[in-house]
């Protein structure tokens, strides 16, 4: 879906267009004394540059140092460091230790001579170079940012432009609307303090100078002709090369665009997307299917549609629908829009969990790990191969269960555990990551769009699990008595050889304590994360305690009387 740039409107490209506006800027494969990465190392480095208009990330491209490999290193995805903003510079660190972080790949420089290059995730090369044997603390890199000529450059410039003196614009041409105060917004790098003037009067710039990362606007008077019209902003410096941005007007002629004709989104309800307008007319929107909404409905001039799918998609095949544009004196726009069909899960939820196991169960190795139980609640098999594990919601693609095992088979009704261990080594049920017992956020994935069940679960206590009651329902408890692989129980302990009663078991609203003949007793009600939520001192034979307040699940009660203590359960009931 390719965005056609009108007026102010940003490119919005498909990152196998995107990728075209990033190249191989510098590299220095003998760093001996000049940058220290984030852990303090000097370590190999190379410099990637984005000369476009756009943010590129490069998570999900490949780079190399042997060009007959170009997937030698797969860059991760799903974090914010790895994209580059428009004029900006990222450093990759050629150490060979990937476990330092995500800017880190799993190769080194040659200091004698190799290649480098960088591959879109179909394999196809955005930028290559071959350089030859490189000296101590000197860089290799293009004499200026994004030219072909390279060279070594004694004052290398990690992160930083290669250039001497230098202004930058994010465009060299904008198209501006009929209307008065029709305007664009351009970013200028600069290192050096610029001036910019219009040779035509009906066109302005502010500001008119500075220096640094400056956004610039221009801004055109109404065009009462029917013809175009072309102004050039010059920005110079002294030292640098001048800039010329072209700035074009329309006439004065009804207008209607859509920078989209066609918009895919997933199956889910409140699904959007965004498209821009370009106009000088009125205009207004229809849908054929009342799923598919357009905000606003009509408009004047340049704008921005939000469009919003108001239902999921009940069907697993795909469903479309047509959003019309109309305009008086000109052609109907149309925008495809497709909503995908809503994917057969597996039925599976995450039924049971610990993030702290000191010594309820081990595992394949005698080893006291995290672990999660897998519950299938269906009729037929379940095979987990090929599904997706994660504890970082920004990252759901952490883990795919290995096929092949029949051990990632679960049967009706079966119950499977995996141990959160991060040890990957010892077993196809170990996946590459813990839990944090602080609290943390556990989820399955079929892909990155569609989730099979997730959760997002608080403190718990070592030795104690967090999981749903019943199997399969919605409702989480805390339990003091896990049961890994098998039905969760809530369950209590009767008080024997006392006379301690304590009634009714489960409890809704107040609690009655029975001490017999006993009296002056403290009551301490603790939740399944080992905190105190309810105490009280006492002084009657029988006690009331309401518990109303408390969420449902199983809780730890113990009376303390007469230098006796008495522990057990209860069950609060919700």
């Amino acid at each position: 879906m390719k965005k056609v740039l009108f007026f102010s409107c940003m490119i919005l490209l498909p990152w196998f267009i995107r990728a075209q506006s990033i190249v191989i800027n510098e590299l220095m494969a003998k760093n001996n004394s000049t940058i220290t990465d984030n852990m303090g190392e000097y370590d190999d480095w190379f410099e990637i540059y984005n000369y476009g208009l756009t943010t590129v990330d490069i998570g999900g491209f490949y780079v190399t140092d042997s060009l007959p490999d170009p997937s030698k290193y797969l860059i991760p995805t799903g974090n914010d460091a790895t994209k580059i903003a428009p004029g900006g510079f990222l450093l990759i660190w050629a150490d060979s230790q990937p476990e330092q972080g995500v800017l880190h790949v799993g190769f080194k420089l040659s200091a004698s001579g190799e290649q480098l290059g960088i591959f879109k995730p179909d394999l196809t090369v955005i930028d290559q170079v071959t350089f030859s044997a490189q000296n101590a603390d000197v860089s290799y890199g293009r004499l200026t940012d994004n030219s072909p000529t390279w060279g070594f450059l004694p004052s290398p410039s990690p992160g930083w432009s290669n250039n001497p003196d230098y202004i930058y614009l994010s465009t060299d041409s904008v198209n501006l609307s009929s209307v008065n105060g029709s305007n664009a917004v351009i970013v200028v790098h600069s290192n050096v303090a610029w001036t910019a003037s219009s040779n035509q009067g009906w066109l302005s710039v502010a500001p008119s100078g500075g220096t640094g990362i400056l956004q610039v606007t221009v801004t055109a008077t109404a065009n009462t002709s029917v013809s175009s019209r072309t102004a050039t902003v010059t920005f110079q410096a002294s030292g640098a090369t001048t800039q010329i941005l072209t700035v074009n007007q329309i006439g004065d002629i009804p207008l209607l665009e859509v920078s989209d004709n066609s918009v895919t989104l997933d199956y889910h309800a409140n699904s959007t997307a965004t498209v821009d307008i370009f106009s000088n007319i009125s205009w207004t929107t229809s849908s054929d299917h009342a799923w598919l909404q357009a905000t606003p409905s009509g408009g004047s001039n340049s704008g921005t549609l939000t469009l919003t799918i108001t239902s999921q998609n009940p069907a697993s095949i795909n469903r479309v629908a047509t959003l019309t544009i109309s305009g008086p004196g000109v052609t109907d726009k149309t925008i495809s829009v497709t909503q995908l069909g809503t994917p057969a899960l597996p039925t599976i939820v995450i039924n049971e969990l610990m993030s702290s196991n000191s010594s309820v169960i081990t595992d394949n190795h005698g080893e006291y790990e995290d672990w999660v139980e897998i519950f299938n609640f269906g009729s037929a098999p379940v095979n987990l191969a090929g599904l997706y594990f994660t504890n970082n919601l920004l990252e759901p693609l952490k883990y795919q269960m290995p096929s092949g095992n029949d051990s990632t088979i679960l049967a009706a009704g079966e119950f499977k555990v995996l141990w959160a261990d991060n040890n990957t080594a010892q077993g196809i049920l170990h996946l590459n990551f813990k839990l944090s017992q602080s609290g943390d956020y556990f989820g399955i994935y079929l892909s990155a769009d569609y989730v099979i069940d997730s959760i997002s679960f608080p403190f718990i206590a070592t030795n104690t699990s967090y999981g749903r009651y019943p199997d399969n329902s919605g409702t989480w408890y805390g339990f003091y008595d896990p049961t890994p692989g098998a039905t969760n129980i809530l369950k209590v302990e009767e008080y024997k050889g006392s006379d301690l009663r304590l009634f009714p078991d489960p409890v809704s609203e107040n609690l009655n304590i029975d001490m017999g003949n006993a009296s002056d007793a403290t009551v301490e009600i603790i939740d399944f994360s080992g905190k105190t939520v309810l105490s009280g001192n006492y002084h009657e034979n029988l006690v009331q305690v309401n518990v109303s307040n408390l969420t449902g699940g199983i809780y730890m009660i113990r009376i303390k009387n007469a230098g006796t203590i008495y522990c057990g359960k209860i069950i609060i009931d919700r």
